[in-house]
């Protein structure tokens, strides 16, 4: 049997085709419609199209500040990860191998909870330096807003980069170094095969940053996204907020477009290969220091938050009030995260296996799967509002329900967990199904057996990864949540703009522990089933 005969039959346990329309009615049906609205205006002279297309003083100065903002996060973020992944990937030393098992958990962790430690910790050194006086830090405005987003998405960077490193051949690396010095060998083979993992953490931080405005919010920086927000709250025109996206759209497609090409290319080997064994390649003097400061600010990235919310809670802890009244919050976030799970994994399973077995479909689903992450948060809750209250779905009764922040969670976090499961099924044994295929009963059997067992930590760690991410999420659910009803993250949030509390570090602290928390679990579970023996 041919490689390529042999993928197509061994992965071909999927949901029925009618998933992807499935996907495509929910997903792209409302920004259809949203985009035939916008244009229905232009056409009727309803809009001045050309000042929201082409934006021009304010809103451009606005726009150029959040490429700024993006490129400033996503760059160091790269670096960072990259020597990070690689100091973990080339150490002897056991005690810094083990920082993976915290590092990569900690992407659980909600941006805004990064926002309000930092927050704190630069306040109490601006108190230190003025009775010393020196000149504060600067607690608002772009720096911190730069570095707040940058520690928060530095465990995508280093799990991305991490990701990469590993799947290089030691092989590879020790031929090469027979004939030529460890510096050579990093120039001409290291940085050549781990040029698609930069490429995709590059891009996954550019597009985050650039349609995210939750942590720069926060420090009084004003974000070409935050101002779609503040537009349609203001004026509740879907097709005015569509066409003031139009130029960050213009930005975001073609970086989700480098994304998923990037994530097609990464060099990911399957798991009992005997290639992901660690080989302590020597690095060079410079790329060693910038190894010791990544590790030390990835360090930095999850003890800071943890340190300080524990310290300025501890005052909160003689009442437990905060903790009784946020119930209900806790309770209506619980279900957001766990609903958004149960909805997301078979879209997610039909879209792994489809993208993975190379199936006809899978173009369609690369960018059904991208085209979220190509989208300001408030924008598609925008367009799930236009389509679900008084558009196409009006008639299910579906919109003031905690359906609605549910599918916004669904859409936009699908990606991670399409990512997650593609990862485990290029390190699925392929010999050890394709022996199974020879001897099934039938299709289910193999299925059910061999192919779910061997994936089960892959399905629980996707679908635990989406359901804290949904329960951080800000941008979409602000506009989505039903009357009467509030989410923990939207009770931080607008706590934060009127100062920080002990109760709300006390808050800060329950979300960040549970994050770190299922964190951690999603890992240990999934290596757990990836050393399982066949």
């Amino acid at each position: 049997m041919t490689g390529g005969k042999k993928r197509n039959q061994i992965l071909r346990f999927h949901l029925p085709s009618g998933i992807l329309v499935l996907y495509t009615l929910l997903a792209g049906l409302p920004l259809l419609l949203l985009s035939v609205q916008a244009f229905t205006a232009v056409a009727g002279g309803e809009t001045e199209w050309r000042t929201l297309v082409f934006p021009q003083g304010r809103r451009l100065a606005l726009l150029l500040q959040t490429l700024g903002f993006a490129f400033s996060v996503a760059i160091p973020g790269t670096l960072i990860g990259f020597a990070g992944a690689a100091t973990l990937r080339f150490t002897r030393s056991r005690r810094i191998r083990h920082l993976s098992a915290f590092l990569i958990p900690s992407a659980a962790i909600p941006p805004h909870i990064h926002a309000m430690a930092w927050s704190v910790l630069v306040f109490w050194i601006n108190g230190l330096l003025k009775r010393s006086g020196l000149p504060p830090l600067q607690d608002q405005g772009f720096i911190i807003s730069v570095w707040v987003q940058m520690m928060a998405l530095l465990p995508f960077a280093f799990g991305i980069m991490l990701l990469t490193l590993s799947g290089i051949s030691n092989d590879l690396l020790e031929a090469s170094r027979v004939t030529a010095p460890d510096r050579r060998t990093i120039l001409r083979i290291l940085f050549p095969i781990a040029l698609p993992g930069l490429s995709t953490s590059f891009s996954f931080l550019f597009l985050v940053s650039l349609l995210d405005y939750s942590v720069p919010s926060l420090f009084q920086l004003n974000l070409y996204t935050l101002g779609i927000f503040s537009e349609y709250s203001i004026r509740y025109d879907a097709s005015h907020a569509f066409l003031m996206s139009v130029p960050l759209l213009f930005l975001s497609l073609p970086a989700a477009w480098l994304l998923q090409r990037s994530l097609r290319r990464l060099p990911l080997i399957p798991s009992g290969s005997g290639r992901e064994a660690r080989w302590p390649l020597r690095l060079p003097f410079w790329m060693h220091g910038l190894s010791c400061l990544s590790v030390l600010l990835l360090l930095l990235q999850l003890l800071v938050p943890l340190a300080v919310l524990a310290v300025q809670s501890l005052p909160a802890l003689s009442s437990m009030d905060w903790l009784t009244d946020s119930l209900p919050d806790m309770g209506i976030s619980l279900l957001i995260g766990v609903g958004t799970a149960f909805l997301t994994l078979p879209f997610a399973h039909a879209a792994a296996l489809s993208i993975d077995s190379r199936r006809h479909n899978r173009h369609a689903w690369w960018w059904l799967v991208m085209l979220p992450l190509a989208l300001p948060a408030p924008l598609i809750g925008i367009a799930l509002i236009h389509t679900w209250n008084a558009g196409a779905f009006s008639w299910t009764s579906l919109y003031n329900t905690l359906f609605m922040p549910i599918l916004a969670c669904t859409l936009r976090f699908l990606p991670f967990a399409v990512f997650l499961l593609l990862s485990f099924l290029k390190r699925v044994d392929r010999n050890l199904i394709g022996a199974a295929l020879i001897l099934q009963k039938n299709s289910l059997h193999t299925l059910f057996r061999i192919f779910l067992p061997m994936l089960s930590g892959a399905y629980l760690g996707a679908g635990l990864l989406v359901a804290v991410l949904a329960i951080g999420e800000l941008g979409a659910t602000l506009l989505l949540t039903p009357p009467g009803a509030g989410t923990l993250t939207l009770k931080i949030y607008n706590y934060l703009h009127y100062g920080s509390s002990e109760a709300v570090s006390g808050l800060c602290l329950l979300l960040y522990l549970i994050a770190l928390g299922i964190g951690l679990f999603l890992q240990k579970t999934a290596t757990s089933n990836n050393r399982r023996p066949a």
